[in-house]
């Protein structure tokens, strides 16, 4: 779903370049770090093809891409693997996402 979604008004750009087209409102919702990172705003020389704003981080694309599953109103994927637990507990805790805080630890 964060490949060419037409209401994308932003793009995180993973630590190995990899594109994510998503909604600000949603991650906003669910993050005040990421509220304060899209009210901030970016150069606007950082644009991708299309013109939205790019905001590089420095996770890999599996875990951006599960984070964002996890944020967003589609199915989430179950933390199948420890590491999946590990690398979504470091970054709801970067990001200050607490709603995930019970899941993460029933997981670990």
């Amino acid at each position: 779903p964060f490949a060419d979604d037409p209401r994308a008004d932003a793009v995180l750009r993973s630590s190995v370049g990899t594109r994510f087209r998503l909604s600000t409102h949603i991650l906003s919702l669910a993050s005040p770090v990421f509220a304060d990172m899209f009210t901030i705003g970016r150069p606007s020389d950082v644009l991708a093809a299309d013109a939205l704003p790019i905001v590089d981080v420095e996770e890999d694309a599996a875990t951006i891409d599960l984070l964002l599953r996890w944020c967003y109103p589609v199915r989430s994927p179950p933390l199948m693997t420890l590491e999946n637990a590990r690398q979504m507990a470091e970054v709801t805790q970067k990001y200050d996402i607490r709603a995930f805080d019970d899941i993460v630890q029933d997981a670990l």
